[in-house]
């Protein structure tokens, strides 16, 4: 897992929103939303889209937020084994990763879980396919790790 994500307040208007988090590259950072010390969810960067720019004064950050509740979360001891089961189960492109207080303490993908693996079987993968595993969110082809999870869960 990474802990590469950011945490702002779900209260705070979308317009100081986008001005203070998003004068980079929007679709690299992960947002999680809090409010009053706790985790709320997950914001939605592209459901900023379908609100009228004259609103994002009013509107605040937890009108694009998917529920804690909703998104695909894992546990900080699941096994690799059931990471990469329900990733490619659920087909989703990540997992936060929660504490066992609820709190958001990771973000697990596809590519960290090659990441991963390759540090531990000590293999070189490089860069550039670690990147089109993130973007693309799918494991290459010729690595039949959803078997391998599924076995291993036997």
């Amino acid at each position: 897992m990474t802990r590469d994500f950011k945490q702002v307040d779900a209260n705070l208007p979308l317009s100081e929103f986008t001005a203070t988090y998003l004068t980079d590259d929007p679709d690299s950072v992960i947002y999680y939303a809090e409010t009053s010390g706790r985790y709320v969810g997950l914001v939605q960067v592209e459901a900023l889209r379908s609100i009228e720019r004259s609103l994002w004064d009013f509107q605040t950050v937890q009108a694009i937020v998917q529920p804690l509740e909703e998104l695909p979360t894992v546990n900080e001891s699941t096994s690799l084994a059931q990471v990469i089961d329900q990733l490619e189960t659920e087909q989703v492109p990540r997992l936060s990763v929660l504490s066992s207080a609820g709190a958001v303490v990771g973000v697990i993908d596809r590519a960290d879980v090659v990441r991963a693996l390759a540090t531990k079987l000590r293999l070189l993968v490089p860069e550039t396919v670690i990147q089109q595993i993130k973007t693309e969110s799918q494991f290459p082809d010729n690595l039949q790790l959803q078997g391998v999870a599924r076995d291993a869960l036997r």
